[in-house]
């Protein structure tokens, strides 16, 4: 057995997933041990990898060791470096104004967050997001009166970043439903298909979906509340979320069991 690399070799205090121990002779008996305490395997690939998370810790260098059921091990001295990680910070919220109605996707954009975060929306926590491990976090809104907000991201040590009145809930019908909208329709498994339809005068008029162009809509549906739904000559539901963000269902062929997401063009 030996252990001869490990990437990252360097993390947050609070914690870090997702870490990478390379090596040979790794099995499914393998033990990991973090400055001496035992920490679950993630996984093991081929015997020549093993996944971790490691474990918060206090700052400074820290050993790794593996060992198995036959009485083999290795170690690796000071192999991960635990740092401190500055407090987050929110350097922008996309989009700024939303329905009361919730539903709103919000990219919240800045610096310093660590796995874990939790958001507050006017101080209900928002349902669990995305992340892409770095700047931009994903989370929708949750229906609220209108008004102004703060959005607050707040790391596992309790370190937040706030936004002071950083969203706006607004009532939906003050939204501008009209013009052309697309985006894309996803079926329950395998790739989506671009989408589009246009409002004019409040009222749907025209949706088109993969092959299909400018769908009959018999008696148009008004836009009413921010949302719309016709179910003769095509079958769709839809809710305005923003000034440029849109939802729904398309049950139509070929788009038949969608999930459709648009923006405003």
């Amino acid at each position: 057995m030996s252990l001869s690399g490990v990437v990252p070799s360097t993390g947050s205090t609070f914690g870090t997933r997702g870490v990478e121990l390379s090596g040979s002779g790794f099995n499914t008996s393998t033990t990991v041990r973090v400055d001496g305490t035992v920490v679950p395997v993630v996984s093991l690939v081929a015997s020549i990898v093993i996944r971790v998370n490691m474990p918060p810790h206090a700052t400074g260098p820290v050993d790794i060791e593996v060992s198995d059921a036959t009485g083999r091990s290795a170690k690796l001295a000071g192999a991960f470096r635990y740092v401190v990680v500055p407090p987050p910070v929110i350097t922008s919220i996309t989009p700024s104004i939303g329905s009361t109605g919730g539903d709103t996707s919000l990219a919240i954009t800045g610096t310093g967050f660590v796995d874990n975060w939790t958001v507050t929306v006017a101080g209900a926590e928002a349902p669990p997001g995305e992340w892409d491990g770095s700047t931009t976090i994903w989370v929708t809104t949750i229906p609220h009166q209108a008004g102004s907000v703060d959005v607050v991201v707040t790391n596992p040590d309790g370190q937040r970043a706030v936004a002071a009145g950083g969203f706006t809930f607004v009532p939906p019908d003050s939204l501008d439903f009209n013009g052309e909208w697309s985006g894309w329709a996803y079926p329950l498994f395998g790739p989506g298909d671009r989408m589009s339809f246009t409002i004019a005068n409040n009222v749907l008029v025209r949706v088109s979906c993969a092959t299909q162009s400018n769908f009959p809509v018999p008696s148009p549906p008004a836009i009413a509340a921010g949302t719309f739904s016709s179910s003769a000559g095509v079958k769709i539901t839809g809710k305005i979320t923003s000034p440029t963000d849109a939802i729904g269902t398309i049950d139509t062929p070929p788009c038949s069991g969608r999930t459709w997401y648009a923006t405003k063009r």
